[in-house]
């Protein structure tokens, strides 16, 4: 491991993270995606590589003028798809095509991918660029830019070079620093940083709390994490839990079941999926926000080998949107047919992956403007290559027809 960590990321950066504490206000949700469910029909080939492909186009499709944000995102999740698939190479030639800050985000995307293969000397190249891509921007970007690279040095093990990535008073970057430092620390300095998660926590600020959280998640997942660790981790999560909205506490609820099973404590991580099951009863959540909040507990359960469970719950997801379907408007439903799709194909499900996923091309082409057409279709087109689900002919045809209607109004 390359330097020492110093500043405000560093074994026991208490007075950083005491200036975070004090400036820190909480801040909108802004929940990660969950990971998507492996697939058992097929592993990703050329036809995930084909609906990456069409996705990338569309995204690049959306003009510029006016809608240089909304481009530039789509041409991110494209890039995350080439990641998906492993086409490291494609990934590249994506994020050089992003027209905004989300480049140099995209860039740092692709070192960890690197990293994660163990090509540290072009994970490093690529940390560069990204770093130098932040140094343009200003105020949040650069700070989100800068976290991502801080997660690419501490899979490349270059922690000396972290401090100075994110301005310690941007709380939420700073608590996703710490948190990816923590996953490679020696097991000697945990304590230290586990000081600072219990400090975030006990402030109760928003983004504080969840940089806790996912610092003792992170802590959970390391392979030197014995059970008194994995006691005061899971005592200081269902700590913080009540703490945080309902849609937080399912997601940590359903992170926390699948960092246990990990552990080998399948009862516990069962027992957590239960209690997001609980939650998702008592929230009353939005129709459109059920299905995408809801599905990844059942995809938990897939993961635990409940597939009967799991199966049940997506029945049940499914009969409770398609009942309200038409109190969500028309630009949000298909999230809802993806999520469903997804862990349907995680289930092996492919009549009902397939049902769901035609669902999401026609709700996605409601629309009367193209930009929330091509945003949904490019979506569409992702999940179905992660998932590993392989479009019928009928499908090719809407999805080309879909394309081919992209047009003004945007």
């Amino acid at each position: 491991m390359n330097g020492s960590v110093k500043g405000r990321f560093g074994f026991g950066a208490a007075a950083a993270v005491t200036a975070a504490v004090a400036s820190c206000a909480p801040a909108p949700i802004e929940s990660r995606p969950a990971a998507p469910a492996k697939a058992e029909q097929r592993a990703p080939g050329r036809d995930a590589a084909s609906l990456v492909t069409a996705a990338d186009e569309v995204a690049g499709t959306i003009p510029a003028n006016p809608h240089a944000r909304d481009r530039a995102i789509m041409q991110e999740e494209a890039v995350k798809g080439w990641i998906a698939l492993g086409d490291l190479g494609r990934a590249e030639a994506g994020m050089r095509r992003i027209g905004d800050w989300r480049r140099g985000e995209a860039t740092a995307l692709v070192a960890q991918a690197r990293a994660a293969r163990g090509e540290m000397d072009a994970a490093r190249t690529l940390a560069a660029e990204a770093r130098e891509l932040a140094g343009r921007e200003e105020d949040w970007k650069r700070d989100r830019i800068g976290a991502e690279v801080a997660r690419t040095l501490a899979m490349t093990g270059d922690l000396g070079q972290v401090d100075g990535l994110v301005d310690p008073t941007a709380a939420a970057e700073a608590a996703n620093v710490a948190a990816a430092v923590t996953a490679v620390v020696p097991a000697d300095r945990l304590e230290a940083q586990a000081a600072i998660f219990d400090r975030a926590i006990a402030v109760g600020a928003f983004d504080l709390v969840r940089g806790g959280l996912d610092g003792y998640l992170a802590i959970m997942r390391r392979a030197d994490c014995d059970d008194a660790w994995r006691t005061r981790a899971v005592k200081a999560i269902d700590g913080a839990l009540p703490g945080l909205p309902y849609d937080l506490r399912v997601q940590y609820l359903v992170s926390l079941a699948d960092a246990l099973a990990v552990r080998g404590r399948a009862d516990e991580a069962r027992a957590a999926l239960d209690r997001a099951d609980a939650v998702m009863a008592s929230a009353g959540f939005l129709p459109e926000d059920i299905v995408p909040i809801g599905a990844p507990i059942a995809a938990a359960r897939t993961r635990l080998g409940d597939r009967d469970p799991a199966r049940a719950a997506l029945r049940a997801l499914r009969a409770t949107f398609e009942r309200r379907r038409e109190e969500v408007v028309n630009l949000r439903r298909a999230t809802s047919w993806r999520a469903l799709a997804t862990g349907f194909m995680g289930l092996g499900d492919r009549a009902d992956a397939e049902a769901c996923f035609a669902a999401a091309l026609e709700d996605g082409a409601l629309n009367p403007n193209a930009r929330p057409r091509a945003e949904d279709l490019c979506m569409t087109l992702l999940a179905m290559a992660r998932s590993g689900f392989v479009p019928t002919e009928a499908m090719e045809r809407r999805i080309d027809a879909i394309r081919a209607g992209l047009a003004d109004p945007w």
